[in-house]
């Protein structure tokens, strides 16, 4: 049976080891492990070990990585956008050295394949003059040499890292362009924070203002499976694959699909600090080399998270569903 390291205890790393559990894989995380109750809300602790350590420490990475006798590792650690724009050296160090260290270990340990989650980001390029008309395509540009978005230049510096590695040493390196996940998750969240609260106050009939978001939408399972599908598949050695779901919604759209489901009238979206992005990722790639079709449209995943949210809310603090 394979055995997968997974690096990272966040929202992401949390849902790739329940794929990888429900095909039975062996597997285990590294990290800080420092939001333990969310993290336990989808996996076992008792029968997933957490080898507990920082990303740049290369010696203790190397250590977790002998114990739980991996041979592919799925690379999710690092920090989220807001907080490398935020902190920027910090951000840079974490992801560029932090990658390095797990490419270096991955050499050293002739560890069969690395997945990284990258980010679709990576194509602020093209995202500002690409017509709707035509998805992003991985051989899109990335981000520019006069861009101002430092977290965008991590995630393109860390797919080089892995791709200088696989090639100067044959090695096995995938790396996932994600677009704005979102899902059911208690612990820290990026944007996709803003349809969690949506959700959890129509259900509690809470007042909640947001901005308006237009963005292309994933979410956590299908981002899972598409990490579970590039750590096996057998077509591939070395790829960038998009990782989305193919479509652009706004929160008024989903805000649209709720009220199916709970009374929204308390949420206001405004359009003063709109964020846009029209145009969605070309998952054909994905499709053909990685068999990965997204699964989880905005109406089958509202009402999913909603089912999830209600699971965490006493009753008594739910408001009567709508008819």
């Amino acid at each position: 049976m394979t055995s997968v390291l997974v690096t990272g205890t966040g929202g992401m790393g949390a849902h790739v080891v329940a794929r990888l559990l429900r095909s039975g894989v062996d597997c285990s995380f590294y990290g800080t492990g420092r939001q333990a109750a969310a993290l336990g809300e989808f996996v076992d602790p008792a029968k997933v070990p957490i080898y507990k350590g920082d990303i740049l420490d290369i010696d203790t990475l190397k250590s977790a990585v002998r114990k739980s006798a991996a041979e592919r590792i799925i690379h999710t650690a690092g920090p989220r956008a807001t907080q490398t724009r935020t902190n920027p050296t910090e951000g840079m160090r974490i992801h560029l050295v932090g990658t390095g260290n797990v490419m270096e270990v991955a050499r050293r340990e002739d560890i069969e394949r690395v997945v990284y989650t990258s980010s679709s980001s990576v194509y602020l390029a093209t995202k500002k003059g690409q017509s709707p008309s035509r998805p992003i395509l991985e051989d899109d540009p990335v981000v520019p040499m006069n861009h101002e978005d430092v977290y965008a230049t991590t995630k393109v510096a860390c797919e080089y890292i892995g791709y200088n590695y696989a090639k100067a040493h044959d090695m096995s390196f995938i790396a996932l362009r994600m677009s704005h996940v979102y899902g059911p998750w208690s612990g820290d969240m990026g944007r996709g924070v803003a349809i969690s609260s949506m959700i959890r106050s129509s259900l509690v009939g809470e007042p909640l203002e947001l901005e308006e978001q237009v963005a292309e939408w994933t979410h956590y399972y299908d981002l899972a499976e598409e990490h579970y599908l590039a750590c096996f598949s057998g077509n591939v050695k070395v790829g960038t694959f998009n990782a989305g779901s193919g479509v652009i919604s706004s929160l008024r759209e989903i805000r649209e699909v709720l009220a199916q489901y709970a009374d929204t009238k308390k949420i206001s979206i405004s359009n003063k600090l709109l964020t846009r992005r029209s145009v969605p990722s070309d998952l054909t790639r994905a499709k053909d080399q990685l068999n990965y079709t997204p699964q989880y449209p905005i109406e089958r995943a509202v009402k999913e998270f909603v089912d999830w949210w209600k699971t965490k809310l006493a009753p008594d603090r739910q408001q009567p569903m709508r008819k």
